[in-house]
């Protein structure tokens, strides 16, 4: 069985429909919600093959890959603008001493940038 299974990426077409939209109401045609739940399931066991252990406690109560990947991008977006903040904040403090060796100060400076 494994021999004839594949797998997508999530950028693949079914990755990019499961991410972006959430279960299709009753109304829609029966092709329409087999195909976006083959792509939700396909997203989903894509997403949990990389998380931790840790993080697969975390997120294996959620049902629509959807949730979770709005999850990652909330999360994950607020640490990085935590991250820039305090990198800016470390660059507009720098500054040249004369009393120390100038490689060393231009070598604290390339580390900033």
């Amino acid at each position: 069985m494994l021999a004839t299974m594949s797998v997508h990426p999530i950028g693949h077409v079914w990755g990019r429909f499961a991410l972006t939209t959430f279960k299709p109401d009753p109304s829609t045609t029966a092709k329409q919600i087999d195909a976006w739940i083959h792509a939700n399931k396909v997203c989903h066991h894509t997403l949990f093959n990389a998380l931790s252990n840790d993080m697969f406690d975390v997120y294996c109560s959620y049902k629509e890959t959807k949730d979770i990947w709005d999850s990652f991008n909330l999360k994950y977006t607020a640490e990085d603008v935590i991250r820039q903040r305090f990198v800016i904040g470390n660059y507009y403090r720098w500054e040249m001493i004369e009393d120390k060796d100038i490689k060393i100060q231009i070598h604290e400076y390339h580390k900033l940038l």
